[in-house]
């Protein structure tokens, strides 16, 4: 295993790693999704905050951290979430465990989340997007259509040039807004070397997308926290997220990038903590 709290589950044919807390006494559930190239990996300072009082799940999205590399999968935003709800239901239903969740998502993690609360808002209390895309107009990715002889030339050049100890730390100091020190890269990096990583890239730009029904969540309450130096997605898509959604707050971490989870978890973990109140 690769973690003391890891699990597995089997679902629709995909083997979903995902890391589990389960204190005997919690008044509070949470779920953690990762962001693009993310895993569990990227919550591992905001855990320790939480594990003793709250029952935690935090997911590795097929094709990431050590879920499994199966091949031709709609890694849709809607699938992604019934994945997710599918591993909660199964833990909630051992449990006899009626408590809604907290869903708190990273970059590509906040759409995951809000469809997970589109799909089955009575089991949600609340969502906490971290640098994350709620509304998917915001950021339009579009799917092309790609050839083996293009998919595999270019999975060649993402092995060669990229899945190394250079390209990881070159990306996580855009990510960070600060120097990645050795663990953080190793930590990332370990994960991108598993076999067919990089052509999982490819089956999700064809995923085939459906839009989150925003209407099914408005009443639900949301924060928005977000870096004010992030380089990935612009502060600019998270007010206007936060100026879209009803019953919310935002959060603005001065010299914070993409990633403040990591770079300042002293402050993601008190405003988790102020929507538990």
């Amino acid at each position: 295993m690769p973690f003391a709290e890891s699990n597995y589950a089997n679902i629709d044919s995909l083997s979903i790693h995902f890391r589990l807390w389960e204190p005997k006494n919690f008044s509070h559930k949470i779920v953690f999704v990762h962001g693009m190239g993310g895993s569990t990996f990227s919550w591992r300072k905001i855990y320790p905050y939480f594990s003793d009082s709250a029952k935690i799940v935090s997911i590795d999205l097929p094709g990431f951290g050590y879920s499994g590399r199966e091949r031709n999968i709609n890694h849709s935003t809607s699938n992604r979430a019934k994945w997710i709800w599918q591993i909660l239901d199964s833990i909630d239903s051992s449990a006899n465990d009626t408590l809604p969740w907290t869903l708190v998502g990273h970059s590509m993690g906040g759409s995951v989340i809000a469809a997970m609360g589109a799909q089955k808002p009575e089991k949600t209390r609340n969502f906490v997007y971290v640098d994350g895309c709620l509304f998917q107009d915001t950021i339009p990715v579009k799917s092309r259509n790609y050839s083996k002889f293009s998919e595999n030339t270019i999975s060649c050049l993402l092995k060669t040039f990229l899945i190394n100890k250079i390209g990881v730390r070159i990306l996580l100091r855009s990510a960070y807004a600060s120097k990645p020190n050795r663990k953080d890269i190793i930590g990332y990096l370990k994960p991108f070397k598993i076999k067919h990583t990089t052509n999982l890239l490819f089956d999700m730009a064809r995923a085939k997308e459906s839009y989150i029904d925003i209407s099914k969540i408005k009443n639900i309450p949301s924060t928005f926290i977000w870096g004010d130096c992030d380089k990935w997605i612009d502060i600019k898509y998270g007010k206007k997220a936060f100026s879209k959604t009803p019953n919310s707050e935002m959060y603005i971490i001065e010299g914070a990038g993409h990633c403040p989870m990591e770079t300042h978890p002293d402050l993601i973990s008190n405003y988790i903590k102020k929507t538990l109140k």
